[in-house]
């Protein structure tokens, strides 16, 4: 199995020139999977040369701005690159009504269906092919 860890941002409240807020791609085979959304993320996913119609699911760990402030940007370019599948997204109660805001409030033009899942820890969040991603405290 190939395993591949990108930190994008770990950085605090504070946006830096260079270090931007907390983000974290985990590359499995050819899923990928982000933890955490801060400001700066769609930079950082760039930079790397990523596919965004490849980021299968999101998790959110809690919704603190510099954990979610990204969101909404990944969700518009999203559309940009004929996405086909869904895109999962888990998080804490409210992440769904912080989704469906952003949405409504940016206007977004979304042609791509996003599942939302309000998750309670300790949980398995998302399962596949020889895997699971677990929320605990």
């Amino acid at each position: 199995m190939n395993l591949e860890v990108f930190i994008l941002g770990s950085g605090g409240m504070m946006p830096l020139p260079h270090r931007h807020l907390t983000s974290v791609l985990v590359r499995r085979e050819g899923d990928l999977f982000l933890f955490d959304a801060g400001e700066g993320t769609q930079v950082s996913l760039r930079r790397l040369n990523l596919r965004w119609k490849k980021i299968n699911a999101i998790f959110i760990s809690h919704t603190h701005a510099d954990h979610v402030t990204g969101l909404p940007g990944i969700l518009m370019l999203s559309s940009q690159v004929d996405r086909d599948e869904p895109l999962y997204i888990y998080g804490p109660p409210r992440i769904a009504e912080y989704v469906e805001s952003s949405r409504r409030v940016l206007d977004m033009y979304i042609n791509y269906e996003i599942v939302v899942r309000e998750i309670e820890a300790p949980c398995v969040c998302h399962e596949g092919d020889g895997f699971r991603i677990r929320a605990f405290p």
